[in-house]
Order: structure tokens, then C-alpha cells, then sequence
């Protein structure tokens, strides 16, 4: 064989060579971006389930409002409110529910941007509809009012979850690939032996996710604390702001005796959903003790 035949080998060896490695790295990088594809659609899956919480709790929440405003029998909450006044006392129980996603968004991710920019215009219509409900009454109890931000918001809420769901589907890859990352480690979570997962106690994977949700991605958590905390505030803030009616002399009274009895909200909270039956009341005692679970190990 002559040297250029040689030559001719070597430099052909050589080129099919090169062929070959280009592509194995194009196999390869299609592989990687199919990958990402798997990952970002997991990531949006999770967020998607994440939102379904979130709107249940919410629901939940509201429900538990209207019956801890029914099972008040103090007599402010008898009184009487003159539609102006209702409406604005409305206006300020539904911005407290509100900042459970709105204005309790931290934002830390592009994710917690796209649910606060869609929830807001939901809120918005909210407010909107229970002024027009309002409106047509000549005198409202603070119980019927109660009602009336209830029925309002669960009439809404399924919009509420469409447009949460819109927001996570308009969400790029990029920022999707940033939340499998932050959420990557946590969905691997396993109990320990002194520490194990049950009905009563919950699954420690499941409370990573959403204490990440919430502390990680800016979003609100979608839990029975989460829906008791909806409940809690917006109960507060109705009688808050039915005291600030009421005569000097009444007022005076009303506020003493809220000062009085400041575990009174919780403990009125508690009989409510001793009422809601033993299931519901279990569901509530195990997303508490997983709450604890979740702090212990994120020390």
C-alpha cells in the first residue's frame, strides 16, 4: 500500500469518525431535551394538583366562616347593616380571604407572579358581584351577609381555579426546569423509622411539596391549616369590622370582651368542625401533625 493510500485511509477513517461522535452528541442533546420535556411537564403536573389544593382550602375555609358567623349568637352579629355599610364590611372580609393568594404572594418566582396577576381580577369580580348583591337589600343581618360573601366566592371559584391553572400553563419550560429543581429533592423525601408516614400522621413527600410551595415558589399552601387560617382571618375581620359600627359605648364593651376571650375565635373554629363530622376533623388533625413533621426536618 502507498503512503498516500495510507493517507487516504487515515484521513477517511478520521472523518467517519468525526461523523460518528456528531452524531452521538446530536442523539444525546435530543435525548437531554427530552428529558427537560419530561421534567418541566411533571413540574406543571405538580403545580396544577398544587393550585387544586389551594382552591379546595379555600372553599373549605369559607364554608367554615358562614357556619363559625352562624354559630356566633353575640348580638352585634344580630344587628342590622345598612347596605353601604355591609358592602364595605364585605369588601374588607373578601380582601383578607384574598391575600391568601394575592397579597400573601412573595415574589420570589416567576410562578407566584402569573397566580397573583390572575387572582386578582377573580377577586376583583367578587367584590363586584356582592356589592350588586348587597345593593338590592334594604337591611342585611351580619349572619345574611356572612352568607352572602360565602355564596359569592364559591360561586367564583371554579373561574378562581381556571385562571390559577392558566397561569401555571402559560408558565415557560425555563421557569418550569426552575421549579423541578426546587422541588426535585423534597419529592424524594423518605421517612424515617422513628418519624414514619400513616393516615393519621400524613406523607412526609406530600408536606415537603406544598411547605415548598409556599416557602419556596411564593405560593400559598393548600392544606386543612391553610384553609383554618382563610377561615380564622376572615371570621376576624368580619367582627372587627361590625365592632367599628357599633356605638362608642358598645364598641367599648365588644372589644374588651374580645380582649377578654382572645382564644375565642380558635375555640368557636374547633366546634365548627367538631360538626363537620369525625373524617373531616381527622384530615385536619393530620395535616397538623404533618405541619410539625415538615418543621422538624427542614431545620
Amino acid at each position: 500500500m502507498s503512503v498516500r493510500d495510507h493517507k487516504h485511509k487515515a484521513t477517511h477513517g478520521a472523518r467517519s469518525g468525526e461523523a460518528e461522535d456528531g452524531g452521538g452528541g446530536l442523539e444525546q442533546q435530543k435525548l437531554g431535551l427530552a428529558l427537560q420535556r419530561r421534567q418541566a411537564e411533571r413540574a406543571r403536573e405538580t403545580l396544577h394538583k398544587h393550585i387544586d389544593k389551594v382552591s379546595q382550602s379555600i372553599t373549605l375555609g369559607a364554608n367554615l366562616f358562614q357556619l363559625m358567623a352562624r354559630d356566633d349568637k353575640e348580638q352585634q352579629l344580630e344587628k342590622k347593616l345598612h347596605p353601604s355599610i355591609a358592602s364595605k364590611v364585605a369588601d374588607k372580609v373578601i380582601d383578607k380571604i384574598a391575600a391568601k393568594i394575592k397579597d400573601g404572594l412573595v415574589a420570589v418566582s416567576g410562578v407566584a407572579k402569573e397566580v397573583a396577576g390572575k387572582s386578582e381580577m377573580v377577586f376583583g369580580l367578587i367584590k363586584s358581584n356582592l356589592q350588586s348583591r348587597v345593593a338590592t337589600e334594604q337591611e342585611l343581618t351580619v349572619h345574611q351577609l356572612a352568607d352572602a360573601i360565602t355564596i359569592a366566592l364559591i360561586e367564583r371559584q371554579a373561574e378562581l381555579a381556571e385562571q390559577l391553572h392558566a397561569a401555571i400553563d402559560a408558565l415557560p419550560v425555563e421557569k418550569l426546569m426552575g421549579v423541578a429543581a426546587t422541588l426535585s429533592p423534597l419529592q424524594r423525601a423518605r421517612p424515617s423509622e422513628d418519624d414514619p408516614d400513616s393516615p393519621e400522621r400524613g406523607n412526609l413527600r406530600d408536606g415537603m411539596v406544598n411547605w415548598a410551595m409556599e416557602n419556596l415558589l411564593g405560593l400559598p399552601a393548600g392544606d386543612a391549616v391553610a384553609m383554618e387560617e382563610v377561615a380564622i382571618q376572615a371570621y376576624a375581620e368580619l367582627k372587627s369590622e361590625v365592632i367599628a359600627t357599633l356605638p362608642v359605648h358598645e364598641r367599648g364593651e365588644a372589644i374588651q370582651d374580645r380582649l377578654a376571650h382572645p382564644d375565642g375565635d380558635r375555640e368557636k373554629l374547633e366546634r365548627v368542625e367538631e360538626k363537620m363530622g369525625p373524617k373531616f376533623k381527622a384530615n385536619v388533625e393530620r395535616d397538623k401533625t404533618l405541619r410539625a413533621r415538615v418543621d422538624l426536618a427542614t431545620r
